[in-house]
């Protein structure tokens, strides 16, 4: 009664009894592949519905201003990541890039932005991690290196989170 989610990293069989009884508790399942890739999710049925805010999410949507707006809260949210290490430097960087965002028109242009911000914390990876491992460059199709694999584990489990935390909500 108080699991929010479960995360299956392995093979394993339910059967329709385990589905419904987990669907009276609106808990959510989210399967991973052997190489723990997030590939899908199991929702039990909505419960939280309501039509004027699906009205006003897709207004939203479909209005580019409204979704640029939206867009740049997201980027904003992400490059306000404090941390206990000293970054400072790298912060400044990106907290330069994020007073950029005001005066975007574009999504290419605030995706090119959200690209350098990532860029500058892909660069205080070793001053937050504190070990020397090889980093290059993003590589996520597989992973080549471990901290390309934890990149890549971690945004499975924050995009499941993100998900979960959607459904409990009246949010499509």
């Amino acid at each position: 009664e108080r699991i929010s989610d479960i995360y299956v990293m392995s093979e394993m069989s339910f059967n329709t009894t385990f589905l419904s009884y987990i669907s009276q508790y609106g808990i959510p399942i989210h399967f991973f592949n052997y190489y723990n890739f997030y590939t899908g999710s199991f929702y039990p049925k909505e419960s939280n519905l309501a039509g004027q805010l699906l009205v006003n999410q897709v207004q939203h949507y479909t209005e580019y201003d409204k979704r640029l707006l939206i867009a740049k809260k997201f980027i904003q949210a992400a490059a306000d990541n404090g941390r206990d290490k000293n970054v400072s430097d790298y912060m400044k960087d990106i907290d330069s890039l994020r007073t950029g965002l005001v005066g975007v028109k574009s999504i290419q242009e605030l995706m090119g932005i959200e690209g350098n911000i990532r860029k500058k914390y892909y660069a205080a990876r070793s001053v937050i991690i504190n070990q020397e491992i090889e980093f290059d460059k993003r590589v996520m199709h597989p992973p080549d290196n471990m901290i390309n694999s934890l990149i890549s584990f971690v945004n499975s489990l924050v995009y499941t989170r993100t998900l979960s935390e959607i459904y409990h909500t009246q949010l499509n």
